[in-house]
């Protein structure tokens, strides 16, 4: 069984969380989940795995079947279509369900990733783009974040191994970006690869806004009030979609 949580009523929204990502308890919405919920019904999805969700022990329960849970959460909840996306393995998720149901999406957004290339001489050239460095902030964010994990309870760590295990050999998983026709956001810090996961994407969409958050890094992107200023404006942009 996977849980969701749904936090305000209006046009839907679901969002898919990062790999052992878990809220401080059941049910909390994220600052981008409460400032979407002002004109959204946003769902919480506990991907299995997480949260209050069932968590399997082999790998065999992951991968794919991530995939159909989201199809079935939307089946369940009687949504034709919707704003989906998430942050590192929920944006990795995103990306897959576009090529899989591509029906189902008003929108979508992808947090800390994107779609690589496949040509390696292309490839060499968004790689070449990216800047290097670090966020000056992160160390004390992640200590703030450690802070306030010291009471949650520790992931259990054969659950995470299957999780790894599957999606080491089920990911990357195609896509053909000619054949999406909605828009598609992407937003990554400076220091985490931003062209490299969005070059492709630039080229290929026919609809694509690109964010690039100035000195974030992949653990420090998702606490930028920028980030959330950009996915509200994108998503209440296309609201009528």
């Amino acid at each position: 069984m996977v849980k969701a949580f749904v936090v305000a009523s209006a046009m839907a929204l679901v969002t898919l969380a990062g790999c052992a990502s878990e809220p401080e308890k059941p049910g909390t919405p994220t600052p981008a989940a409460e400032a979407l919920g002002a004109r959204h019904q946003v769902i919480l999805l506990d991907q299995r795995g997480h949260g209050e969700s069932d968590k399997p022990r082999v790998p065999e329960a992951y991968g794919e079947r991530m995939v159909t849970d989201v199809v079935e959460l939307l089946d369940h909840l009687h949504l034709d279509r919707a704003h989906l996306g998430g942050y590192s393995m929920g944006s990795a998720m995103t990306r897959v369900l576009m090529a899989r149901v591509p029906g189902r999406f008003i929108t979508a957004h992808l947090g800390g990733g994107g779609v690589e290339e496949t040509d390696e001489a292309l490839k060499a050239e968004a790689e070449a783009r990216d800047p290097v460095g670090t966020d000056p902030e992160e160390g004390e964010i992640l200590a703030a974040f450690a802070e306030a994990q010291e009471d949650m309870p520790q992931p259990d760590t054969e659950v995470q191994g299957a999780i790894a295990a599957a999606w080491e050999s089920w990911w990357p998983q195609p896509i053909d970006l000619t054949a999406i026709d909605f828009p598609v956001q992407a937003v990554n810090g400076e220091f985490d690869f931003p062209y490299s996961k969005t070059a492709r994407m630039e080229r290929e969409l026919a609809d694509f806004e690109n964010v690039i958050l100035p000195k974030r890094t992949h653990l420090t992107s998702i606490v930028e009030p920028l980030y959330i200023e950009r996915l509200v404006a994108f998503v209440d942009g296309h609201d009528a979609d």
